[in-house]
């Protein structure tokens, strides 16, 4: 709402000022030097804002401010680190990340143990960061989930390079109840990852890859 803008990736300066990995502009497209950039050892792939106005960041990391926050942390709005969130990624990469309207947040990526369960490419946590473990859908270790939306409905779109989608037999191209059980009236079928998924305004689905 303030109209400052959050950056992540592989950088390592911006405008000639060190800032790696992490950074927050102004409106301008200067550097807001207010937000307290945490130092992380490699790169911050998505970036989610929370109801609250708290920063979810994932990606290849596994420490945050020199502390082990593995591939997903919670920041505070200044840009500290909040140490209360412990959601962690013990290997691989977290591609995407999505806060639904009830302030649940979905995960995708490459990836195959969350917070020390099973987890495959996809996962949900609860708001504070445990494991939703009523949300099952997985696909298989192949693969991955690079793009997730939530449609105005609550039903979950998720595509990638990933095979069987909660078991369904489906690939690259997918959706879920809220639950994570496969929603069968979406027959749509793709051969190839799909990277991206956007939702016009009459509610039909565009996808690339």
């Amino acid at each position: 709402l303030d109209g400052k803008i959050l950056v992540g990736g592989y950088f390592t300066s911006i405008a000639g000022q060190a800032v790696a990995r992490l950074a927050r502009l102004n409106p301008d497209g200067s550097l807001d030097t207010t937000f307290t950039t945490p130092s992380l050892d490699a790169h911050v792939q998505w970036i989610a804002l929370q109801a609250d106005g708290r920063i979810l960041i994932g990606g290849g990391f596994t420490t945050v401010g020199g502390n082990p926050h593995l591939r997903i942390a919670r920041l505070e709005v200044d840009g500290t680190v909040d140490s209360d969130f412990t959601a962690s990624i013990d290997t691989g990469d977290l591609y995407t990340i999505v806060v639904q309207p009830d302030g649940k947040i979905l995960l995708g990526g490459l990836f195959g143990v969350v917070n020390g369960v099973t987890r495959e490419n996809l996962a949900r946590l609860n708001a504070d960061g445990t494991l939703d473990e009523g949300f099952t859908a997985q696909t298989s270790s192949s693969g991955s989930v690079k793009s997730i939306v939530v449609q105005p409905n609550n039903r979950i779109l998720v595509g990638g390079s990933y095979d069987n989608l909660a078991g369904s037999g489906k690939d690259y191209f997918g959706r879920l109840f809220q639950n994570g059980t496969i929603d069968n009236s979406c027959s749509g079928t793709v051969v190839g990852s799909v990277d991206t998924i956007g939702l016009q305004s009459d509610g039909k689905i565009v996808i690339g890859g």
